[in-house]
């Protein structure tokens, strides 16, 4: 992350304990990182005109790859349920 997203976060998860008459904020977030924050009940990615940069084509890279593991996994785990039944 960059400086600038680190100040937005700390300033949003102070806020997220801010609390009127027992109800917290509603926090969102807006930027072109597809990245959402686990204190953000949103996130609104805006689409961008510039190039990826290398960091973000490879974790882009890397979450398919986890995704089409733990899809694997899981797939492998009901097919071994299902032969035990």
């Amino acid at each position: 992350m960059m400086k600038t997203e680190q100040t937005i976060m700390l300033a949003a998860k102070q806020a997220a304990f801010i609390e009127n008459m027992g109800v917290g904020p509603e926090i969102f977030t807006l930027g072109h990182n597809n990245v959402q924050s686990s204190i953000a009940a949103n996130h609104v990615c805006i689409k961008s005109v510039r190039r990826k940069f290398l960091s973000e084509s490879l974790y882009e890279v890397r979450m398919d790859e986890e995704r089409r593991t733990a899809g694997a996994k899981r797939q492998q785990k009901h097919c071994i349920a299902f032969l035990h039944n």
